[in-house]
């Protein structure tokens, strides 16, 4: 397999995760239930993980399935050294929440509640934890066509 630019993003936010963890592969695999090798091959960008080893990955290394794919995460209990002033005051307005707790944002609350478009996308259950899972800021309006387009880039890289 060919590794695109998400592939090789995920892996490498997830091996820098896990190191500040300071997990061994073997030992996040063990704890995620998911094989070692299968860690390797995500790491490498050789493997697009499916949507709920996403999660597995995710409730071990304690993120937001969604922060996979950035580059620029933050975590409060790991400040990067010296961070710049604007990254100390935004890190002081994160909180986290349980996805299954989290409002939704209100852009995916129409796409959800709209029955006829969430039969003609036939979003899966999978699907559907993937999109609760995108944590925004609150200041930033996102409607129903961004949770569409997410979707859409999901089911094209996820294969």
């Amino acid at each position: 397999m060919v590794a695109n630019d998400d592939t090789l993003r995920f892996g490498r936010t997830m091996r820098r995760l896990r190191r500040m963890r300071g997990l061994t592969q073997q030992a996040l695999a063990d704890r995620a239930g998911i094989d070692r090798a299968t860690v390797s091959l995500i790491e490498n960008g050789h493997e697009e993980p499916r949507a709920d080893t996403v999660r597995k990955l995710a409730a071990v290394l304690g993120v937001n399935p969604a922060d996979f794919w950035r580059e620029d995460v933050r975590y409060p209990d790991r400040p990067s050294p010296e961070p710049a002033p604007h990254a100390v005051a935004e890190a002081e307005q994160l909180r986290y929440e349980p996805v299954e707790q989290a409002r939704l944002h209100p852009g995916l609350e129409e796409l959800l509640n709209d029955e006829r478009t969430r039969l003609m996308l036939g979003i899966t259950e999978d699907e559907e934890a993937v999109l609760r899972s995108i944590r925004t800021r609150r200041d930033q309006p996102l409607g129903k066509d961004f949770f569409i387009e997410v979707l859409i880039s999901y089911r094209r890289h996820r294969g």
